[in-house]
């Protein structure tokens, strides 16, 4: 059975990167020995989202591939290797500075999967009809857009990692994280995972302090723990 996980954390402590290397292990089949968690078997489609085409390509698409906005040689330069990515499948969305819209990655089994990037802005139609075993979304989706990835995973024990930090309060998004204990209860298959700056080593006091006086008192729940309020 698919699962839905949450991963509610304060801002700068490396939720996209946990992202990331996740989606990075399932696109290749690169498990390392000590890795517990889900393992596909072979090559699968997958997508990955974000808010807007310009953050997806330098947010996530930096650390899946490398900053190739800036420079095409870095292509691999991400969590995923160089020598798994077929550079030749790779199509840009046109006008966007080299915003990925799709790219074959290849699986340790030889087959490959493909990784498309698809942005929230794009509207709920955009995320219809078709069957992805593996979503990461980056920042919060809109309902109406995750409803819709929940559906996706429907017949393939499809699963969706969310990490974001919830900055929109508490959205119907939210609230079924929120409440993940009772949904499992009920037999949904949802966690949700916390993260905040006093949970990471590489926040110094400095930093966090000089993050928090910088942002509005209703917010400093939300960027330091990951809270939404």
């Amino acid at each position: 059975r698919g699962q839905r996980m949450g991963i509610f954390s304060g801002s700068g402590v490396g939720k996209s990167v946990l992202g990331a290397y996740e989606t990075s292990l399932h696109a290749t089949g690169r498990y390392p020995d000590w890795w517990t968690g889900l393992r596909y078997p072979g090559a699968i489609p997958m997508w990955v989202g974000g808010d807007t085409g310009e953050t997806v390509r330098d947010i996530t698409q930096v650390k899946l591939f490398g900053n190739v906005s800036k420079d095409p040689e870095l292509l691999g330069t991400g969590l995923i290797p160089r020598d798994a990515i077929d550079a030749e499948s790779i199509r840009y969305r046109p006008n966007t500075n080299r915003c990925i819209d799709f790219a074959r990655v290849k699986n340790r089994d030889g087959s490959w999967s493909i990784v498309s990037m698809k942005s929230y802005e794009q509207g709920r139609k955009a995320w219809q009809g078709t069957e992805i075993p593996w979503i990461w979304l980056d920042e919060e989706p809109p309902a109406d857009i995750y409803g819709e990835c929940i559906m996706r995973g429907r017949t393939v024990d499809g699963h969706i990692a969310l990490t974001f930090t919830p900055l929109s309060g508490w959205t119907d998004v939210v609230d079924g994280y929120m409440k993940w204990e009772e949904a499992r209860k009920e037999g949904a298959s949802k966690i949700m995972v916390t993260c905040g700056w006093d949970d990471v080593p590489h926040l110094t006091e400095k930093e966090k302090s000089e993050l928090l006086a910088s942002t509005p008192g209703y917010l400093r729940d939300a960027r330091k723990y990951g809270s939404p309020v």
